[in-house]
C-alpha cells in the first residue's frame, strides 16, 4: 500500500462543515485493487440523512412569466456524483450544466462567514420545471443560466421533459441498496388554465401538478404542501413554508424533495468517535465528535490541498469532500469547486490507504437572498412582476 495519509474531513468555518452540496456528475469512482478488502472492520454505522427541497411562489403561469419570490431549505449535506456508462448526449450535456450551474451558484451563496449548504439538484431541477412551461425570452434566460446553451430555442420544452426523466431515472437506477427519493412538484391555483401539453410534460418527467386555492386558502395550501414535503424527506423538513411565506396572490409553488439515506463503503466504528479539536477560520478551537478509521479510498493532494472521495455501500454514489491544508483559507477550497476544477481533482485521485477524521454533523440551512444570487447569474426576467 502506499504510505499513510491523513485528512481532516471538514472545512474551517463556524461549525464543523461547509458544504457545498454538488449533485448529478458523470464521474464513476476507481475500482478498488485486486484483493483490498470492501470493508475496514467496525460497526455498521450509517452516514445519515439528507432532506432538501427548494419552493418557488409565483403569480402568474408558466407560460409567461415565472417567480415572484423564491426560498430554499436544506438540510444535511447530499451525494456528490451518480456514475452512468456512456450516457446519451442530452443526459450527459444536462448533467454536466447542472453540475456547473451548482458551482456557479455555489459561489453566489458561500460569500460570507457563516456556513453554506446548497443543493444544486433541487434549484437545477425546480427551474427545469418551469423551463418546460417557459417561452420566449423568458426560457432563453433560463436556459443561459442553467448552462443549457445561449439559445433557448435548442432546448424546447419536449426535449428538456425527456432529458430530465432519461436524467431522474438513470440516478434511480444508480442507488443500489441506498435510499433515494426525489420528487418534483408543481402546485397550481385551481382553476388557473395551466395548458394541458405543460400538464403532460410534468408527468412525463416524473413530476407532478397538484391544484390548491392559494386564493381563498393560502394558510392551508402552505400546510398542504409542508405536510407532503415532510412525508417525502421522511420527517426530516417539517416547516419548509414558514407562516404567512404563502398569500392569496400565489398562483404557483414549484417544489423539490430529496431525501438520502445510506452506509458507508468503509464502514466507522463506534469506538473509533472521539472527541477532537476543530479549529475555526479565528484561529479558536473547539471540541467536535470526531469518527476515525484508516481504510482504502480515493485520494488526491498538493501543498494546498486534499481530495477525498467517500463510497456509499452498494451503490455509484459518493462524498467528494476538499480540505484546505493547515494555513490555508476557504478560498483554495472554493477554487476547487469551479466548473472543471472538480472534475480534474476527481480524475487525479488514486486509490490508497488513507487515515480520516471526520467530524460529525447537522445541516440545516435557508437562503431568503436565494433570488439576488439568481439574479446576479443573469436570471432577471423571470422575477419581473411588471413585465
Amino acid at each position: 500500500m502506499s504510505p499513510q495519509r491523513e485528512i481532516l474531513a471538514a472545512e474551517l468555518k463556524k461549525e464543523p462543515l461547509l458544504g457545498a452540496c454538488i449533485g448529478l456528475g458523470w464521474q464513476g469512482r476507481p475500482s478498488r485493487p485486486p484483493g483490498e478488502a470492501e470493508n475496514v472492520p467496525g460497526s455498521q454505522e450509517p452516514v445519515g440523512t439528507v432532506g432538501v427541497s427548494g419552493v418557488f411562489h409565483t403569480t402568474r403561469t408558466l407560460m409567461k412569466k415565472l417567480l415572484t419570490t423564491l426560498a430554499v431549505a436544506t438540510l444535511a449535506l447530499s451525494p456528490l456524483s451518480a456514475h452512468q456508462p456512456e450516457p446519451p448526449e442530452d443526459k450527459a450535456l444536462l448533467a454536466s450544466a447542472i453540475n456547473d450551474f451548482g458551482m456557479r451558484l455555489y459561489s453566489e451563496i458561500a460569500t460570507g462567514e457563516d456556513n453554506a449548504c446548497i443543493s444544486p439538484v433541487s434549484v437545477s431541477m425546480a427551474l427545469l420545471m418551469a423551463l418546460m412551461g417557459a417561452e420566449g425570452e423568458t426560457a432563453d434566460e433560463l436556459s443561459r443560466v442553467l448552462g443549457l446553451g445561449k439559445a433557448g430555442s435548442s432546448w424546447q420544452p419536449d426535449r428538456v421533459q425527456q432529458a430530465l426523466a432519461g436524467l431522474m431515472a438513470d440516478l434511480t437506477a444508480s442507488k443500489g441498496r441506498a435510499e433515494l427519493n426525489i420528487v418534483n412538484d408543481m402546485w397550481g391555483q385551481q382553476g388557473y388554465g395551466f395548458l394541458q401539453a405543460y400538464r403532460q410534460r410534468l408527468l412525463d418527467a416524473g413530476s407532478q401538478l397538484h391544484e390548491l386555492d392559494f386564493a381563498k386558502n393560502p394558510e392551508q395550501a402552505r400546510q398542504t404542501i409542508n405536510d407532503y414535503i415532510k412525508k417525502q424527506t421522511q420527517g426530516r423538513i417539517e416547516d419548509l413554508l414558514p407562516r404567512d411565506s404563502i398569500t392569496s396572490i400565489v398562483r404557483q409553488v414549484l417544489t423539490n424533495a430529496v431525501y438520502f439515506k445510506a452506509r458507508w463503503d468503509n464502514v466507522f466504528s463506534q469506538a473509533g468517535t472521539i472527541a477532537r479539536p476543530f479549529t475555526l477560520p479565528s484561529g479558536k478551537q473547539v471540541k467536535v465528535p470526531t469518527m476515525h478509521q484508516l481504510g482504502g479510498f480515493s485520494y488526491a493532494e498538493n501543498e494546498q490541498l486534499q481530495v477525498l472521495r467517500m463510497g456509499y455501500e452498494g451503490s455509484s454514489y459518493e462524498m467528494v469532500l476538499v480540505l484546505p491544508r493547515p494555513g490555508q483559507g476557504l478560498d483554495v477550497a472554493r477554487a476547487a469547486l469551479q466548473p472543471g476544477a472538480l472534475k480534474t481533482w476527481m480524475d487525479r485521485t488514486k486509490y490508497r490507504e488513507v487515515q480520516v477524521a471526520l467530524p460529525k454533523f447537522e445541516f440545516r440551512s435557508s437562503y431568503g437572498r436565494m433570488v439576488q444570487a439568481l439574479q446576479r447569474m443573469g436570471l432577471t426576467l423571470a422575477f419581473d412582476v411588471a413585465g
